[in-house]
């Protein structure tokens, strides 16, 4: 568990109107982190305990902008989160999963906003996560991202399926599908955000895709960037 500096945790500019409500099994850490937040004049609340039709019925009274959620085992806390979306369907859901079981399919077929690794409990991670979602974005956790990285090794090229894709979509794919957020994306490749978007309205199209969630499915389905394409700074 890392429990870093009080006094260099929160960055300038955090937004402290956000509300943040943990709801664990065991609640040391997070009893930490919400007596840090409360200190700090952040909207803060720990839930906890094995009842969760009682955490339930105690949520749906709250309009918590980030609901962080550490239950037993991946699968727990995969279907609290479920449940948590129909009580609070406009909160961001942040589960904590065990990186060594985290499977491709938990990015597109939960309706959750982030993963934070359930090893290596971190404070700095948990205001960095709530600092990305409130900028928009989705966040994975540096533990999540090396395991993705390890598991995702598709050999499959999507220039010869015949899709005209060019090589900066190819690459934006295999990024997709390794769980980067567009930020880290758009910085990788130097291209702005908005290069970043109509790269993936292009993407759709040449694909017959709905939503980016069917491009990151897509991606993990069907491969990664081959071996012979280099990541290019222009725009393609």
């Amino acid at each position: 568990m890392s429990r870093t500096s009080r006094k260099e945790i929160l960055p300038p500019g955090f937004k402290r109107d956000v509300a943040i409500q943990f709801i664990a099994h065991e609640n040391s850490f997070f009893a930490f982190a919400t007596q840090f937040l409360r200190e700090n004049h952040i909207n803060s609340m720990l839930l906890s305990g094995d009842d969760s039709e009682q955490i339930l019925s105690q949520i749906a009274r709250t309009n918590a902008d980030v609901t962080f959620i550490s239950m037993r085992g991946n699968a727990n806390s995969l279907e609290f989160s479920r449940k948590v979306k129909r009580v609070m369907p406009q909160t961001h859901c942040v589960v904590y999963v065990d990186p060594e079981d985290f499977k491709l399919e938990y990015l597109v077929n939960f309706n959750i906003s982030a993963y934070l690794s359930s090893v290596d409990l971190s404070l700095t991670e948990i205001v960095l996560c709530v600092e990305t979602l409130t900028d928009g974005y989705r966040y994975i956790g540096s533990q999540i991202r090396e395991s993705l990285a390890k598991v995702n090794e598709f050999e499959f090229d999507l220039t010869y399926q015949g899709f005209n894709l060019t090589k900066q979509e190819i690459v934006i794919l295999n990024l997709l599908a390794k769980g980067l957020r567009s930020k880290d994306i758009s910085d990788r490749l130097f291209i702005s955000q908005n290069t970043l978007n109509n790269h993936k309205t292009n993407i759709k199209s040449k694909l017959n895709l709905m939503s980016n969630r069917e491009i990151v499915f897509f991606a993990m389905r069907n491969g990664r960037q081959p071996k012979n394409i280099q990541i290019e700074n222009p725009d393609v």
